[in-house]
């Protein structure tokens, strides 16, 4: 339930916090693309080229970077520039909310927040593996916003 929600509602219940609306743009060696807010990002489920999807990705599975310099290289396929637009330290931790196309919620430590400076309006990579995303089932309703709930 918690990795495979059956919906968009056991989805937000169990703390996905990002849910967006996509279209397939292609499938190749077992990836596929999703075109979400002007970006392309890679997936690791099956998806028909044309197909409207939604996918919901958690916040502990997003990753926040500094962007790099020179493009490093890295095996997570996501790799989003984005600007920091909110910044929320609660007691189970820091939430990030990074616009990179579309609001993707990403959650850190305090030390990480101190460590990379991390503040509203700074520029950052959002990073994620093509298997953190899950494409919700296709009677998820495609009319949500794709915003995460603040």
């Amino acid at each position: 339930m918690f990795q495979a929600p059956a919906s968009e509602d056991v989805a937000r219940f169990v703390g996905v916090e990002t849910i967006v609306s996509g279209r397939v743009l292609a499938r190749d060696g077992g990836v596929t693309r999703v075109e979400i807010g002007g970006r392309t990002l890679e997936v690791a489920a099956a998806g028909e080229p044309g197909a409207r999807v939604r996918l919901a990705i958690r916040p502990e599975d997003v990753t926040l970077a500094l962007p790099p310099a020179q493009g490093g290289a890295s095996s997570a396929r996501n790799v989003l520039p984005g600007v920091i637009t909110r910044v929320t330290v609660t007691d189970a931790g820091v939430r990030v909310v990074v616009d990179c196309g579309f609001p993707l919620v990403a959650t850190v430590t305090r030390r990480s927040l101190g460590e990379l400076g991390l503040v509203e309006g700074m520029l950052i990579a959002a990073v994620f593996k093509a298997s953190a995303p899950h494409v919700l089932p296709a009677g998820a309703s495609l009319d949500t916003p794709a915003e995460p709930r603040l």
